[in-house]
């Protein structure tokens, strides 16, 4: 009856999880989708941290809750990972079920064998060689994409440099008795903590960043030559805030032409109703709607 009741308890925290928390952090993901802005992108990329975590730690509880109703007492899957005090110990506590998995049948033989056949000089070399390895594989194993590959790769390079801060560092292997050794054992070990933790969205998002800004250089560019090509002269790129009505490089003709080349080009529909010349009169002003309306 312990462990039914264990179970239920487990099924209801996992609803809470993912029902509630993961649900709040989703909406919080919506608030700024399509936003560019740096300080949108790290908004994101925190809920986005913390949605994965009570998503898939919420359905890991309630798989579990499930086998102790069964009377199997299943491992835990996660240990309050973002509580961690350095990488490493992130990476035990953090999908456990999977990180042990990769650190039993890789990394523990990639160790073995290097160490056996001598293919490093030192044991910590060979670490940090097989933290790499471990990572790209997990990378690879979650998906075979630009953004997995760079988040493999960027955990294997932090839990190589963690080793190498351990074994080399005299913080670690001496306690720290002055104020300021402390303080920069803290700062360390408080740096990994917000990196790992917003770092599941960062990763995924860095992606999704890259290709809004090159989709909103390119759009410029194609704006431009639009309206170089309506207007017939080159000071449109040379001044965008010039006014295009007043200073006569555009009429009603040129108007049209103008959300007729936009449909075509771009593929964005801007209804004349939509725009007049008081807000659509200058190549800055036109750029800036063209970008709020691709991004909606």
């Amino acid at each position: 009856m312990t462990l039914a009741g264990e179970g239920v308890f487990k099924i209801l925290l996992g609803l809470i999880y993912k029902l509630i928390l993961a649900s709040i952090f989703f909406k919080g993901m919506g608030m700024v989708q399509g936003a560019w802005e740096w300080y949108f992108v790290i908004f994101y990329a925190y809920c986005y941290g913390f949605y994965l975590f009570f998503d898939f730690a919420g359905y890991s509880l309630m798989a579990i809750g499930t086998s102790y109703l069964l009377g199997i007492r299943t491992p835990e899957n996660f240990r309050k990972p973002f509580l961690s005090v350095d990488i490493q110990e992130f990476w035990d506590r953090w999908h456990i079920t999977l990180s042990h998995w990769f650190r039993d049948f890789l990394f523990s033989r990639f160790m073995i064998q290097s160490i056996r056949k001598k293919r490093f000089k030192t044991r910590l070399n060979a670490a940090c060689a097989g933290f790499l390895v471990n990572m790209l594989v997990m990378g690879l194993w979650h998906g075979v994409t630009p953004s997995y590959i760079l988040y493999g790769l960027y955990h294997g390079v932090l839990l190589a440099i963690t080793e190498w801060y351990k074994e080399k560092s005299s913080f670690i292997k001496i306690p720290s008795k002055t104020v300021v050794s402390f303080l920069i054992l803290a700062d360390y070990t408080t740096a990994c903590n917000l990196r790992v933790l917003y770092l599941f969205g960062t990763v995924l998002v860095a992606s999704r960043i890259i290709i809004i800004f090159r989709r909103k250089i390119l759009m410029r560019e194609q704006i431009f030559d639009i309206l170089e090509k309506i207007c017939e002269d080159d000071i449109v790129r040379s001044n965008p805030d010039i006014d295009l009505f007043e200073s006569d490089l555009m009429d009603s003709l040129g108007f049209a032409e103008l959300l007729a080349d936009i449909e075509d080009d771009l593929g964005i529909l801007v209804a004349p109703s939509e725009v007049d010349r008081s807000t659509f009169n200058t190549p800055n002003r036109i750029v800036a709607y063209l970008e709020t309306r691709s991004a909606s």
